[in-house]
């Protein structure tokens, strides 16, 4: 009797995660894919529903198939499908493979695994028709179930490794202008998000929140302004720490500078306490359940993405709404402090009996409220951070000087 081998069914996830398009980013767009492409092959719905459940991840789904206990997630035992319908699904996703794969070569070498396992291809075109090789396979014994459990979660895990950074997959659609004292605020958002659109962790922004933040090495200031041109939707958490945020403020006026798609919302502070180009634009608060749908419908819309049942997600929109609540400056000193240092020529500077002294980082007293005084450079009107490392210029600085005329006594 002919039984699938490892390497066959190691090439049968390859072949089938290559037909996944890599415009399909985001989860609602990859179910969709193989929902469709499922379904026009034939594939019973009830295989459909339950291969969605896994998220249609080949290198989960196969091994189960495989090892008889292919079910909704969190229920394999309680109401898998049999093994019969188990092995059937898996000729058929060979017959898929083989007639609609990408990668000619790995067909062929499929093909080739197939035949050493065994199976007479010869018998229709495409060697495999819908109920898959003409002489059924065996369920190997259980050494061999879980060796090939194993290979096929280390291929995974090595196939995961070759992809990082690809293309597309990685790109920022949703990025958060927040203050670094709202966080807690911050993170309820990202989970609504995802709850309510099915985004990724990779796809959203948010330089606070662990899991979210800009990559180690980076230059802050250059990713962030490459970031706040390139993500599709920048959300504005308008709270009293970001309106005291100077960094925020420069993301948001940058954003409205380039006619980007952004969205103003408000926690804490009423739509009459905007200030300057953001007051122009129609914002949603946090502090209202319709209005946090609303968000996740409109920033769908934006995205081409079909958001879940409000339902579904009700539980995120509540925790938004309950954190948006006390939402106030964070620190009363800091708010006293605020009205001694005077922000001029990009830095800060305290007043002190009417005279100017500094100048001082802004980025530490901002995102980090540190008054942190700047490092003078060679150059007059240079200045750099010891702490953030980060350079600045006041308007001392003259990136042409003229040329020095010889000292003279006359």
């Amino acid at each position: 009797m002919a039984e699938f081998s490892q390497p066959t069914l190691g090439l049968l996830r390859r072949i089938l995660e290559g037909m996944q398009p890599d415009d399909a980013i985001i989860p609602y767009e990859i179910r969709r894919f193989w929902k469709d492409k499922l379904f026009d092959f034939g594939f019973p719905p009830r295989v459909i529903d339950i291969a969605a459940t896994y998220d249609f991840r080949w290198g989960d789904i196969i091994p189960d198939l495989f090892l008889g206990k292919f079910g909704p997630q969190n229920q394999h035992f309680s109401d898998a499908l049999s093994a019969s319908s188990c092995e059937h699904t898996l000729r058929q996703l060979l017959a898929l493979a083989l007639r609609q794969g990408h990668d000619q070569t790995s067909i062929n070498r499929l093909r080739e695994s197939l035949r050493r396992d065994g199976f007479d291809l010869s018998a229709t075109p495409s060697g495999v028709d819908s109920s898959g090789p003409s002489e059924p396979a065996q369920i190997p014994s259980t050494a061999g179930k879980q060796a090939v459990a194993e290979t096929e979660r280390t291929t995974t895990l090595n196939s995961d490794a070759a992809n990082v950074g690809s293309p597309g997959k990685e790109s920022i659609l949703v990025l958060i202008s927040h203050s670094s004292k709202d966080a807690p605020l911050a993170e309820a958002l990202i989970n609504l998000l995802r709850s309510g659109l099915g985004l990724l962790a990779s796809q959203i922004r948010c330089s606070s929140v662990d899991g979210y933040r800009l990559p180690a090495g980076v230059n802050t200031g250059d990713k962030l302004r490459k970031e706040i041109r390139s993500a599709k939707v920048l959300i504005g958490l308008l709270t009293p720490n970001s309106l005291s945020s100077t960094y925020v403020l420069f993301e948001l006026g940058a954003r409205w500078g380039a006619e980007l798609f952004m969205v103003p919302l408000l926690a804490g502070i009423k739509p009459e306490e905007m200030h300057g180009p953001h007051s122009v634009l129609n914002a949603l608060s946090c502090e209202t359940e319709a209005q946090l749908i609303q968000l996740v419908e409109n920033i769908g819309a934006e995205l081409n993405v079909s958001p879940q049942s409000a339902a579904s997600y009700m539980k995120e929109v509540r925790a938004v709404k309950e954190l948006a609540k006390p939402v106030r400056p964070t620190s009363v000193s800091h708010v006293k402090e605020q009205e001694e240092m005077v922000f001029e020529e990009s830095v800060y500077w305290r007043r002190k009996n009417g005279e100017r002294e500094g100048p001082y980082c802004p980025v530490c007293y901002d995102d980090k409220d540190k008054v942190i005084h700047l490092i003078a450079g060679a150059t007059t009107g240079t200045y750099h951070c010891g702490a953030c490392r980060n350079a600045f210029s006041t308007a001392e600085y003259d990136p042409n000087p003229g040329r020095r005329r010889p000292f003279s006594s006359r």
